[in-house]
């Protein structure tokens, strides 16, 4: 029963990754309204961090400010979901990703402040022992502080992190 939303999760990140943006959205907002109406919150905050990722990329071709500022409100639900269970991590859902999206998502909209604090969050509450996570969080404050970002990502695309790769090359 649960694959009514894990099924179209999958299919969205996959669209996602392939930048078919209408497809994304389609899937992830059939994810969600299932994960919805059965009360799976884990669900509905991978649907929520999904659609953060999606409109991430909306901006990126539209320079939609709107698209930024839902961003950010899908990426910061994600982790409060997070904080609220004081969840470390799940393989669907790293906070070191989400941290760093969200970070990127208020630097792109010129609020540099929210971006470090962000940042500094996610240091703060993800574990070392969480690799990819911190990676993650370098990477984006290597984007937000404008320095050694290649470097940053270097650390992604030796290890064929392609999905993260293509994403913040993008940004």
């Amino acid at each position: 029963h649960a694959a009514t939303a894990e099924a179209p999760l999958v299919l969205a990140s996959v669209a996602l990754a392939g930048f078919d943006l209408d497809e994304a959205d389609g899937q992830l907002s059939r994810a969600r309204k299932a994960a919805e109406a059965n009360g799976w919150a884990v669900l509905v905050a991978q649907a929520r961090a999904g659609q953060g990722r999606l409109r991430l990329v909306r901006y990126l071709r539209r320079r939609d400010s709107l698209e930024l500022t839902r961003a950010r409100a899908d990426l910061a639900a994600a982790i409060d979901f997070l904080e609220e269970g004081a969840v470390a991590w799940t393989e669907e859902l790293d906070p070191g990703e989400l941290y760093a999206l969200a970070a990127a998502a208020c630097a792109l909209g010129g609020n540099q402040k929210d971006a470090l604090t962000t940042l500094s969050r996610g240091e703060q509450r993800v574990p070392v022992q969480n690799v990819v996570s911190r990676a993650t969080l370098s990477l984006g404050r290597a984007f937000v502080e404008k320095r050694d970002f290649p470097s940053a990502l270097a650390w992604f695309t030796r290890r064929r992190f392609a999905r993260t790769t293509v994403l913040w090359t993008a940004l």
